[in-house]
């Protein structure tokens, strides 16, 4: 790939598509067509442009204020295509659910994000776990393991039981408090959001990449030794 430098400055989308729609066609041979659709969490539209009006349909994600409740109530009548329009609108929730976690949770994703970055990405480098569901892992360890409620019990011990989660894929099943309104009717691993319903986040990884993740996280447990038993 040919190295390439953009210069990337601030604009206001609302303004920059107001301004498109204003803009005066060139001509038949140039002229530019832009519809645009303005909904309460995102900007969907199509423009198209030249001889043959060829079409491109964009999405902007602007995000909404919305209240939690009424956020999972719009993920859940949305079609399956529409709900990650609702990412953006949804992140301001994300932002505050990790902000709440206790400080030892916090320095145990950070661990596991390290191994991920050191050790996960040099030995395989398609197998690329997300920032969101590394995230999860540790949350999930932290709330259903045993160990959490022995001393001592720091960043280094739910790190290793993130690890574990990692060994146990295949029985992954993590409803959270969304048991209510769902089931676990869908083969593990299940790493559902804890703020979206309809986000099951270990689908961001494929069975072979969970193979290999739950093969690297047991391998990095017996270089531990004792400490990284179960």
């Amino acid at each position: 790939r040919a190295p390439m430098v953009l210069q990337v400055k601030r604009i206001s989308v609302f303004s920059y598509l107001q301004d498109l729609k204003k803009r005066k066609p060139r001509g038949n041979s140039g002229t530019t067509v832009i519809v645009v659709e303005w909904h309460p969490a995102y900007i969907t539209g199509q423009m198209q442009f030249g001889q043959d009006q060829r079409a491109c349909k964009f999405d902007v994600l602007v995000g909404g204020y919305f209240g939690h409740d009424e956020l999972v109530d719009l993920c859940v009548d949305a079609t399956v295509g529409d709900r990650g329009k609702l990412g953006a609108s949804m992140l301001v929730h994300h932002v505050r659910h990790a902000l709440c976690q206790p400080s030892f949770v916090m320095a145990a994703t950070r661990l596991l994000k390290w191994w991920a970055h050191r050790v996960v990405r040099p030995s395989e480098p398609f197998l690329k776990p997300r920032s969101f569901l590394l995230e999860l892992l540790v949350l999930h360890a932290a709330e259903s393991s045993a160990r959490a409620a022995a001393k001592p019990y720091g960043p280094y011990e739910l790190f290793l039981d993130a690890l574990r989660e990692i060994t146990q894929w295949r029985s992954l099943c993590a409803l959270w408090h969304w048991e209510v309104i769902t089931t676990c009717n869908v083969a593990p691993p299940v790493l559902l959001d804890p703020m979206n319903p309809t986000n099951n986040v270990a689908r961001t990884l494929c069975t072979a990449h969970w193979q290999r993740f739950g093969s690297l996280a047991t391998l990095t447990l017996a270089m531990l030794g004792d400490e990284g038993g179960s």
